[in-house]
């Protein structure tokens, strides 16, 4: 046929296959057999066009303005009189403010994305879609000119859900403009059903960070410069980085975490750390030391004391302690055969790791379980299996018996509040939800140990080349995770001999501990730069107070001066490091609610300045006095 449909397809085809092929030419290998079967389509009824693989299967008409519409699964993707106004109205609601990307979770013909691209030249623009057919049958029927000319657009096509979270990530997804309509993934239901939580879990993810942010900060500050000498002295865990990489032998990592089903695996662990090298979460430190088994790595990276209090007390001659450089300071004092130290989540710690050289990354999704086996996987074992990860109250408990958790319970328990109600009040105080066990036994959880769980899942999915099992049953069913019968752990050889290469792998790759005079220099010049910035911000406020003060002020020059004080911080290396306890968004708004503000447009925005420099004055003191006496 001839029609001007057909004409227009071929049109459209070839220049924006062209475009796509010239800006994301490194896609190109991975759909060249796609991109082939769309160079050689054949169109004989432009009503049922026969996409490859009869993908998609879309009813073509043409709209009442002339452009083609298209239904799929009897749904309507757009408006069958003006797509293109359709589109432009969805994308006019966009609030203004941030510069947030705008995501769209397939697209049908793309009428939307291409209306975003126009409006929003400066925005992100995201486009996610599972099969590549759809997008290369949307460049047969419409112009994606705009979106594959736009200067920041994306496309996260044929991705795997955890994949399009990272990208999203990296666009800040609290404040991406995500679009998502019933009819156009009607194609993926599933997989967008299962991004859709994955964006919720996120989302809630960010809204704890930020709440604990709030909460904890001066903590992690204070214990930061508390155990800044001894983070500058401690060798960092990258000497294990692949020392369980063995060419043609396997040596596997057992992380032990302190679930109500570890019990079953206590007799066993003597056996168990002869076939593997074991790490331990701090909490079940004090159960793994009364079945008479000193673990080969214990991990705590949490900085409140109740953390420290797990291994407060105990001591373990041949086991080394992971910390971080903000855990609770009395930690880094216990009985064991040597400290080590991952990278610093803190801004000071970092600070000092940019001078000097990386401790060695390690994962942190919220649980010293999850930094545990991130452990495990960086060690480049081929296997990790986990005991007592069970993220539920497996057989109604919370914890592990004897471990310091339970221990703590039983101290403190009085005949009101016994033991037996706080565990009862710990099952049932954060939306308990039903899940199954590796058996397909319910399983009680909550939405934390999801969160946790799902963390796993999207890690575990992350390295494929290296496999996770259970060695416990009755631990939550985590996807990627399949269970490993203990029985058949036992039978495997003894790897008394790869142990001990483990060990002398990592004391090759050990690494000298930052130069004392050059430490001491460094912390020096990191003081004279906090009193810089603090001086930077004595000087904002003064400019603010002065031109409130005068009834009429010359407000260009106010704010060109108050704008050279903002760029001074910006560039200051100090910014983050006070960020750390500087308010929150939150925390900064509710302040500037509670400020009397002048009834100037003018001197309000001088107010706000001034409340900044203040709060940004009042973080670096802080810090000024927990560092005074080094």
């Amino acid at each position: 046929m001839n029609s001007p449909l057909n004409n227009n397809i071929s049109n459209f085809w070839n220049s924006n296959i062209e475009l796509f092929k010239k800006r994301f030419p490194k896609l190109i290998p991975f759909f060249e057999k796609q991109i082939e079967a769309f160079c050689n389509l054949q169109i004989s009824d432009s009503e049922a066009i026969a996409f490859p693989q009869n993908k998609p299967n879309w009813e073509i008409s043409i709209s009442k303005t002339g452009i083609p519409t298209a239904s799929e699964f009897k749904l309507r993707l757009h408006s069958a009189y003006n797509p293109i106004r359709e589109a432009e109205s969805s994308v006019a609601t966009i609030p203004d403010g941030k510069e947030a990307a705008g995501v769209f979770c397939a697209f049908g013909l793309g009428y939307q994305v291409q209306a975003f691209a126009r409006k929003y030249p400066n925005r992100p623009v995201i486009i996610i879609e599972p099969d590549i057919n759809y997008l290369f049958a949307a460049f047969c029927l419409a112009d994606w000119k705009d979106t594959l000319n736009h200067k920041e657009c994306v496309f996260a096509v044929a991705a795997q859900e955890h994949d399009v979270i990272s990208v999203l990530n990296q666009y800040d997804i609290k404040h991406c403009q995500i679009f998502i309509q019933a009819a156009q993934i009607a194609h993926a239901s599933q997989y967008f059903a299962n991004l859709t939580e994955l964006i919720k879990r996120n989302l809630r993810k960010a809204d704890i960070n930020a709440h604990t942010l709030e909460q904890f900060s001066k903590r992690w500050m204070y214990n930061s410069c508390k155990n800044l000498i001894q983070f500058g002295k401690s060798d960092g865990i990258a000497r294990y980085i692949n020392a369980a990489f063995f060419q043609n032998e396997t040596l596997p990592v057992v992380m032990i975490a302190a679930g109500p089903s570890l019990e079953s695996l206590l007799p066993h662990l003597k056996e168990i750390k002869k076939r593997a090298i074991i790490v331990c979460v701090d909490t079940a430190l004090r159960t793994c030391l009364k079945a008479g088994v000193e673990p080969d790595f214990i991990v705590l990276v949490d900085p409140q004391y109740w953390a420290y209090r797990h291994i407060a007390g105990l001591k373990a001659k041949s086991s080394i302690l992971i910390a971080e450089s903000a855990v609770y300071p009395a930690a880094l004092r216990f009985d064991c055969k040597e400290i080590i130290m991952c990278s610093s989540l803190f801004p000071l710690g970092k600070y000092f790791e940019s001078i000097f050289y990386k401790k060695g990354e390690l994962g942190a999704g919220g649980s010293v379980s999850t930094t545990a086996w991130d452990f495990a996987r960086i060690t480049g074992c081929k296997e990790i299996f986990v005991a007592g990860l069970d993220l539920g109250y497996s057989g109604k408990n919370t914890h592990v018996r004897g471990c310091s958790f339970e221990e703590n319970i039983h101290a403190s328990s009085t005949k009101i509040e016994s033991a037996e109600t706080s565990t009862t009040r710990a099952l049932y105080i954060n939306n308990p939800i039903i899940e199954k066990d590796y058996t397909g036994k319910d399983i009680i959880t909550d939405d934390k140990m999801k969160m946790y769980a799902w963390w796993f899942e999207s890690n575990i999915a992350k390295y494929k080349e290296q496999k996770t099992y259970s060695l416990t049953a009755n631990s939550l069913n985590i996807p990627g995770i399949n269970y490993y019968p203990l029985e058949e752990f036992l039978k495997r050889p003894e790897k008394t001999e790869l142990r001990k290469s483990f060990f002398k792998n990592a004391e090759n790759n050990k690494t000298v501990a930052y130069p004392e005079q050059k430490f001491d220099e460094a912390i020096k010049d990191f003081k004279r730069q906090l009193e810089n910035l603090a001086a930077t911000a004595k000087k904002g406020i003064s400019i603010a107070e002065n031109a409130l003060k005068k009834p009429l002020a010359d407000y260009n020059s106010v704010f060109s001066k108050l704008s050279a004080i903002d760029m001074e911080i910006a560039k200051s290396e100090m910014k983050q490091v006070a960020a750390l306890i500087f308010p929150t968004e939150k925390q900064l708004t509710e302040i500037l609610n509670k400020t009397a503000m002048p009834v100037q447009i003018e001197k309000q925005n001088i107010t706000r300045s001034k409340v900044v420099y203040q709060e940004l004055l009042k973080a670096i003191k802080k810090y000024q006095k927990n560092l005074q006496n080094l």
